[in-house]
C-alpha cells in the first residue's frame, strides 16, 4: 500500500520516476489496493496494446484482469460493495494504466464516470443496479442526442449515440436525451431540458463504427435505442447541479463535471509521461543517418528541448494535482463552492491539459525523427491516442468564456 508504483518497466520504459515530482506524502495519498493491482498488470497491458489496437477492442483477458483489480468499483460507495476511493486515488489508477496503454486508462476513466453518474439516480435505483455486486459494467453517452417523450410512469426513449466507450459487454446503458412534447423540445431555465436514462443493455443495438486513428482499443462504437420505455426511477437530470446526491459521501455533492473532468486529464498525463520517458530512452540509441557518430541524446539541442517538454509536463501535472487538492478542500468545507467560478475554472484546466498535451506530443514526434513513422512505434500510437482524447468535449476550451466571465465579475 505504501510503495511508489510510478516507477518500473512499462513497455520498454525502464524508469518513470525521473518525471515524478510529488513528495513521499503526496505519493502516499495516491495509494490504494486498486493501484497495487493494476500496477502488477502493466507489463501485460503494454504487451497487448498493439493487439488491442488492431482488433479495435482491448484483449478480453486484460479487461477481465482490470475488472478483477477493481476498475469498475473504484468510486462505488462501500454500502454497495464498492471501494469508495478518493478522487486522487482514482486518478492515480487511471494515469498509471494510461502509461501502459491509453485505451486501458480510458476504460477505467469511463468506469469511474458511471460510478459518479449513479449518485444522481434515486437510491432505490442504485440498489437495483448494484444488486449483483459493485462491478457493474456500463456503457453509453451523456450527450442528449436521444428523444424522451413523457408517458405515464416514465418516458419513451429513441435515438442514436456515438462514442459508447467500453471494450466489454455492458449490463446497463446510459443515454442522454432531450425531453420532447409534441415534437418540440421542452424548455427550462437554461434552455432545452435534458435527462439521463438507464436502460438494460439488451435494448440497445450496436454498430461497427469505431474505425479511428487513436484510442482504438476502447471500442467506442455507436448504439441506438428504439422506442424503449424507461421508468421515472431510471431517469435523472444530471446537469441539474442543484439536485441532491443519493450517495452519502461528500464528494458526490459536487457536480458531475467537477469529479469527472480530472479523470480525462489523467489519461492525457499518463500518455505524456510514458511518451517523454520513451523518447529519452530512444535518444540513447537513435543515430542520424547522415552523421552516425553521435546518438540523439548527445545533442545539446535535443537535451534543451527534452528538458523544456519535461518542465511543461511537470506544470501540467502540478495543475492536475492542484485541481484534485481543490476538490478535497471543497469536499471538507475549507473552501466555499462557488459553482460559476469553480466549474468554469475546472473545465478550463481540464481543457488546457488536453490541448497542451497534444502540443507537446507533436513536438515529441518531430524530435523522434523517423521512428514514429512506423505503425509499430509506440510513440506514434500514443501520439494518435492523445489526439483522439483531446477531441472529447472535456478536452476542448468550451469553458474558457465562462471562466473569463467569472474572473472579471466583482
Amino acid at each position: 500500500m505504501g510503495s511508489n508504483h510510478s516507477s518500473g518497466p512499462v513497455s520498454g520504459v525502464t524508469d518513470l520516476s525521473s518525471f515524478d515530482r510529488l513528495s513521499a506524502a503526496g505519493q502516499a495519498a495516491k495509494q490504494s489496493a486498486t493501484l497495487d493491482a493494476v500496477s502488477a498488470l502493466l507489463p501485460e497491458i503494454a504487451a497487448s496494446a498493439a493487439q488491442g489496437e488492431a482488433d479495435r477492442v482491448l484483449v478480453p483477458d486484460v479487461v477481465k484482469k482490470m475488472a478483477d483489480a477493481g476498475i469498475f468499483r473504484m468510486m462505488v460507495p462501500r454500502e454497495y460493495g464498492g471501494d469508495s476511493l478518493s478522487a486522487t486515488q482514482t486518478n492515480a489508477v487511471i494515469e498509471t494504466l494510461a502509461t501502459a496503454d491509453a485505451a486501458a486508462g480510458w476504460t477505467a476513466m469511463v468506469a469511474v464516470g458511471f460510478n459518479v453518474m449513479m449518485s444522481r439516480f434515486p437510491r432505490a435505483t442504485a440498489e437495483v443496479i448494484y444488486s449483483d455486486g459493485p462491478d457493474t459494467p456500463m456503457r453509453g453517452a451523456i450527450a442528449p442526442m436521444g428523444r424522451a417523450v413523457k408517458v405515464d410512469g416514465g418516458y419513451r426513449l429513441s435515438g442514436r449515440w456515438p462514442f459508447a466507450s467500453g471494450p466489454y459487454r455492458p449490463k446497463w446503458m446510459v443515454a442522454g436525451a432531450t425531453i420532447m412534447d409534441n415534437g418540440i423540445a421542452v424548455m427550462g431555465s437554461q434552455g432545452p431540458r435534458t435527462c439521463l436514462m438507464l436502460v438494460p443493455s439488451e435494448c440497445a443495438e450496436f454498430f461497427d463504427t469505431w474505425h479511428t486513428v487513436g484510442l482504438c482499443g476502447t471500442d467506442s462504437r455507436d448504439f441506438a435505442i428504439n422506442d424503449q420505455f424507461v421508468p421515472d426511477s431510471h431517469v435523472t437530470e444530471i446537469f441539474n447541479f442543484e439536485a441532491p446526491s443519493s450517495f452519502d459521501e461528500p464528494i458526490f455533492k459536487l457536480p458531475f463535471p467537477m469529479i469527472a473532468g480530472p479523470t480525462h486529464s489523467a489519461v492525457c498525463l499518463g500518455i505524456l509521461k510514458a511518451t517523454l520517458v520513451e523518447l529519452a530512452d530512444l535518444s540513447k540509441t537513435k543515430r542520424s543517418a547522415f552523421d552516425p557518430r553521435d546518438v540523439l541524446a548527445q545533442s545539446s539541442i535535443f537535451q534543451f528541448q527534452l528538458a523544456e517538454m519535461a518542465v511543461r509536463y511537470g506544470a501540467l501535472d502540478a495543475l492536475q494535482n492542484e485541481q484534485l487538492r481543490g476538490l478535497e478542500r471543497l469536499v471538507d468545507g475549507t473552501e466555499k463552492f462557488v459553482p460559476a467560478f469553480h466549474m468554469a475554472r475546472g473545465g478550463s484546466w481540464v481543457g488546457y491539459i488536453h490541448q497542451e498535451t497534444t502540443k507537446i506530443m507533436n513536438e515529441v514526434v518531430e524530435l523522434a525523427a523517423s521512428a514514429p513513422v512506423y505503425t509499430k512505434s509506440r510513440l506514434q500510437q500514443r501520439w494518435r491516442d492523445a489526439r483522439v482524447a483531446a477531441q472529447h468535449h472535456a478536452g476542448s476550451r468550451h469553458a474558457y468564456p465562462k471562466y473569463g466571465e467569472a474572473l472579471v465579475k466583482p
